[in-house]
């Protein structure tokens, strides 16, 4: 009995150590899974962190470029107001040159009507000294 026991001992107990060693082999290999998926986790972890650090930056470069912009703007419309009340200053002062120019115009003319009278007049005393 004990050779017929003894062998499928022997063999039970080689198949505990040669299952134990696939065992620790199997979990091994599944750590060694999981250690490698960490690894690639960490590595597109460390990419979308550079990405994120690279977003921020632009994202502040464009605040200041903005911030600038917006005061150039600010600028711009004072720049366009006081351009627009010198505009308003001017129209004023044409019209009124405009004004005076109509009025030296009638004024021209008025002089030229008189020059011509006193033409006139002096041609007809002249007619009148050749006459006498």
């Amino acid at each position: 009995m004990l050779l017929y026991v003894l062998p499928s001992f022997v063999t039970g107990f080689a198949g505990f150590f040669v299952g134990k060693s696939a065992r620790r082999k199997q979990r091994n290999d599944i750590l060694q899974e999981m250690q490698n998926s960490i690894d690639r986790l960490v590595v597109a972890n460390s990419r979308l962190l550079d990405e994120v650090v690279a977003s921020r930056g632009e994202g502040c470069d464009m605040k200041s470029t903005i911030k600038k912009l917006s005061t150039e703007n600010a600028e711009l419309v004072t720049e366009v107001k006081r351009l627009a009340s010198i505009e308003e200053l001017l129209r004023v002062e044409v019209a009124e040159v405009k004004k005076q120019n109509a009025e030296l115009l009638i004024e021209v003319a008025q002089l030229t009507l008189e020059d011509k009278k006193l033409r006139i007049e002096v041609e007809e005393l002249k007619l009148k000294l050749v006459g006498n």
